[in-house]
């Protein structure tokens, strides 16, 4: 699995339709927008699609790299610093990359 960055020109856009994996929906959606760990989600190609709340806190405007170690495992590099994720294989060669909470910065919320 090789990951590529989206466009730069390209901000991650909210998943809807068919910009998803299949099965993903506004419930999973919402879901994991609550989640603390980092959840980035990478297309077939391997291309950056979807971050939440704490993967954007963790990337701030910085375009995040993501490095397969193994099937299972990787690193996401933000700005020089890598910090370990695990990678779940997901409907329609989608992948799930997630960093956790420990590793993610602390947000605050209104």
């Amino acid at each position: 699995m090789v990951s590529r960055p989206a466009p730069a020109s390209a901000a991650l856009p909210p998943m809807t339709g068919e910009d998803g994996p299949p099965g993903f929906d506004a419930f999973g959606r919402a879901v994991l927008e609550d989640v603390r760990d980092a959840v980035f989600l990478t297309d077939a190609e391997g291309a950056l699609r979807w971050a939440n709340p704490a993967a954007r806190t963790l990337t701030g405007s910085a375009e995040p790299r993501l490095h397969p170690i193994a099937e299972t495992s990787g690193h996401v590099e933000v700005a020089g610093h890598k910090r370990p994720a695990r990678i779940r294989a997901l409907p329609g060669g989608w992948h799930a990359w997630t960093v956790p909470a420990e590793d993610v910065p602390q947000r605050h919320v209104g």
